[in-house]
């Protein structure tokens, strides 16, 4: 089986560009206001701030300052938002230490480093005597997602006794050790919580074997997987 990606560059490669992902990310309010600023600039909002006639190069300047400043105050709003977010770790930063190697991992940039309102034009932070470039950002509810994703990716297979043609039911045994020893079969949950992660483990380790959401069934799971579970329950 081939190395698996690490978490940090599993999450990194799933999360959005700074200069990006700050915009997506914000409110539909702040992102509505961020879309209008950046539209009308360089169209009516420059001309209509021009006088009528022939303008000198200050009132040129003039105009586009005046134009320029709803881009500017909707630019910090978001800034400090998405500041306030990654303090709290309702979003998570990750970047790179430079220098960047080809065998380089992203970390995941606390939140203590988050203290200063960060630049929006910029996908650096630096902060007592730290750089980290090239950061992504994602909301740390999709972490948890993608993160359960790469648990199913990085469970390894657990070694089934060979006895005869292969089934199911041993596909089933073989999904119930590799989670137990991973750590993903929780005893205080029911058992049939238990039979989508099943089901994923199934379609990425026998992907040749016609696995999917639906497939096995409920019963099929349940006639393999509950005596295995239930033993070990009954323990605690």
């Amino acid at each position: 089986m081939a190395d698996r990606k690490s978490l940090a560059l599993f999450l990194w490669e799933k999360a959005l560009p700074f200069t990006q992902g700050r915009v997506r990310l914000a409110p539909d309010e702040m992102r509505a206001r961020w879309e209008v600023a950046h539209r009308n600039f360089w169209g009516n909002d420059v001309k209509s701030m021009l006088p009528s006639g022939q303008s000198s190069a200050l009132e040129i300047t003039k105009a586009f300052a005046a134009a320029f400043k709803p881009r500017q105050e909707i630019n910090k709003a978001i800034d400090e938002w998405v500041t306030r977010q990654l303090k709290s770790g309702a979003i998570i930063g990750l970047g790179f230490e430079p220098p960047r190697r080809m065998n380089s991992e992203p970390v995941i940039i606390p939140t203590a480093c988050w203290r200063n309102s960060v630049r929006h034009d910029s996908d650096k932070l630096r902060i007592d005597g730290l750089i980290f470039t090239e950061i992504r950002i994602l909301p740390r509810t999709a972490a948890k997602q993608i993160k359960a994703a790469w648990e199913i990716e990085t469970v390894p297979p657990h070694p089934a006794p060979k006895r005869g043609p292969r089934g199911s039911a041993m596909d089933i045994a073989e999904a119930f050790e590799a989670l137990h020893a991973a750590g993903r079969i929780d005893f205080n949950a029911s058992a049939k919580s238990h039979y989508p992660e099943i089901r994923n483990w199934l379609q990425y380790h026998h992907p040749k074997v016609g696995y999917s959401a639906a497939k096995p069934t409920d019963e099929t799971i349940r006639k393999t997987f509950q005596p295995m579970f239930d033993p070990s329950r009954s323990k605690l």
